[in-house]
């Protein structure tokens, strides 16, 4: 009879590297260790039979951990370029902007309000919500066409920064 205990190699991969790090230790400790040591703690013996194993264990956590730790290095360098396209992107809408698009974007960065309602179907609203300009804070629709928009944070510091965008 089965124990309940079951083994999923894939899953067992998924595992974020910090978890394969004791492993790592661990059989590197097994590999590298003098053997006057080995003796010492009695694992000469197996040691010695086994060592082809805790070499494959070493290699494969080192491969997971290094692997790992690409993926997080592309991952972070993707969200910075992101990020830089982005503000490009609202820097470059902000520059050329319609009157109704800067009078909305003066009633959000007057201060009084950081919500405004605005109808949903109409082109130069969507426009701004499609640049990240706005965004839709609420779900919620008043009139059936109206809804909540804020400010995104990115399109507000290039607003502060540069007070000319909104004249």
């Amino acid at each position: 009879m089965a124990s309940g205990v079951k083994f999923d190699l894939i899953e067992f991969l998924k595992l974020a590297p910090k978890y394969f790090l004791p492993i790592l230790l661990f059989s590197g400790i097994v590999i590298f260790i003098p053997s006057s040591w080995l003796m010492y703690l009695s694992l000469d013996g197996i040691i010695s039979r086994y060592k082809w194993i805790f070499s494959l264990v070493f290699l494969l956590s080192l491969s997971l951990i290094l692997s790992g730790v690409m993926v997080g290095i592309y991952e972070r360098i993707k969200k910075i370029k992101k990020s830089r396209e982005l503000k490009k992107t609202v820097n470059e809408k902000l520059l050329d902007l319609s009157d109704y698009q800067k009078s909305i974007l003066r009633e959000l960065t007057s201060g009084e309000s950081k919500t405004i309602s605005l109808p949903y179907n109409n082109g130069e609203v969507r426009e701004l919500e499609i640049y990240h300009i706005i965004y839709r804070s609420s779900m919620l629709s008043k009139r059936h066409v109206y809804f909540d928009y804020n400010l995104q944070p990115i399109a507000d510091d290039i607003i502060k920064k540069d007070t000319t965008i909104l004249k």
